[in-house]
C-alpha cells in the first residue's frame, strides 16, 4: 500500500517536500512567517538565542507540514471535543500564531521565562486575543494544566531533549482527554553522539506504546531518500569552501596537540508520528 505523503509515522521522507501536497503546505506555512516576522524586532529579547526563521531550516521544513497536515486531519474531531490543543515547547515561533488563524484555540508552554515575555507580546501585536493563543510557564517534568483539558498535543523537536522523558509522556497523556491525539516529531542521532541515542529511542516508543495507540501505519524510507542534517534543501552544515576545509583541518590538529576533545558533529535525521491516548 502507497501511503499519502505525511500520512504515516516514521522518518521524515524527502520526497515529501518534493510532493505537490509538501509544496502547498510549505508555501502557506512560509507566507505566514513572512507575515509574523514583520514585526520580529517588536517582541524578540535579546537573550532569546532560537532562530529567527526557523521554517527553512534542515528538519522544520519537513516537521511543520507533518504536522499541520495531521492537525487538518483531525480537525473535526478535534473542535468537536472541545478544540483546544497544546504546543508542548513551544519558542517563540509563527506557527501556533498560523494554526489560531486557522480557528483552532491554542496554549503554548515552554519552561523559559524569555518565551512568556515574548510570545505574551507577540499575541498583542499579532492582534489576536486570548481566547485564540495563550502562553503558559512549564516546568522541567510536569504541565501546569488541569486534567484531562486538552484535545490534542503536539510537540516539535522537543522530547528528544526532555531529560525525564517517560515522565512528561505521562504528563501529555494525563493533560489529554479520553482519546485524544498526541502529533510528536523529533530529530534522531545517526552517530550515537547525541539526543536521540538508540537507548533513548527505546525509551520513547516503549513509554508511548504504553499510554498511546499508533493512529497512522508505519513507513520504510529508503535511506537515500531520508531527510537528514547534511542532506536536504537546508543542511545543518553546508557544505565547506577550500578554505574552510583547511581551517577546519588546522583547528582539529591543534586540540590534539592541546590534548582537548573534538565533539562529533550533529549527524540527525528525524521522524514523526501520531498517537491517542488508551
Amino acid at each position: 500500500m502507497i501511503l499519502e505523503c505525511f500520512n504515516y509515522s516514521g522518518f521524515a521522507s524527502l520526497e515529501d517536500l518534493r510532493s505537490e501536497l509538501g509544496r502547498g503546505l510549505f508555501k502557506e506555512l512560509e507566507d505566514f512567517q513572512k507575515e509574523f516576522s514583520k514585526c520580529v524586532d517588536n517582541y524578540r529579547s535579546p537573550e532569546y538565542i532560537w532562530p529567527r526563521d526557523p521554517l527553512h531550516t534542515w528538519s522544520r521544513i519537513w516537521e511543520y507540514p507533518h504536522v499541520l497536515y495531521h492537525l487538518r486531519k483531525y480537525q473535526q474531531e478535534i473542535k468537536h471535543k472541545n478544540g483546544v490543543i497544546l504546543d508542548f515547547g513551544s519558542g517563540v515561533t509563527f506557527f501556533p500564531f498560523f494554526l489560531a488563524r486557522e480557528g483552532f484555540k491554542v496554549i503554548a508552554t515552554d519552561i523559559d521565562p524569555v518565551c512568556e515575555k515574548d510570545f505574551k507580546k507577540a499575541i498583542a501585536l499579532m492582534n489576536m486575543s486570548n481566547e485564540q493563543i495563550d502562553f503558559i510557564l512549564g516546568k522541567y517534568d510536569y504541565i501546569p494544566l488541569e486534567d484531562n483539558s486538552i484535545s490534542c498535543v503536539y510537540s516539535i523537536s522537543v522530547i528528544e531533549h526532555v531529560k525525564n522523558i517517560p515522565q512528561i509522556i505521562k504528563e501529555i497523556h494525563r493533560v489529554l482527554i479520553p482519546d485524544g491525539l498526541i502529533i510528536l516529531t523529533f530529530d534522531v542521532s545517526l552517530n550515537e553522539a547525541h539526543e536521540l541515542s538508540p537507548q533513548q529511542f527505546e525509551i520513547l516508543m516503549s513509554t508511548l506504546n504504553k499510554f498511546f495507540e499508533l493512529m497512522v501505519p508505519i513507513r520504510l524510507v529508503h535511506p537515500f531518500d531520508m531527510l537528514c542534517s547534511n542532506k536536504g534543501p537546508y543542511p545543518l552544515y553546508p557544505e565547506k569552501t577550500a578554505v574552510q576545509k583547511v581551517l577546519h583541518f588546522v583547528k582539529e590538529i591543534a586540540k590534539k596537540i592541546l590534548g582537548r576533545k573534538s565533539i562529533p558533529p550533529l549527524h540527525l535525521t528525524c521522524a514523526g508520528s501520531v498517537w491517542r491516548k488508551k
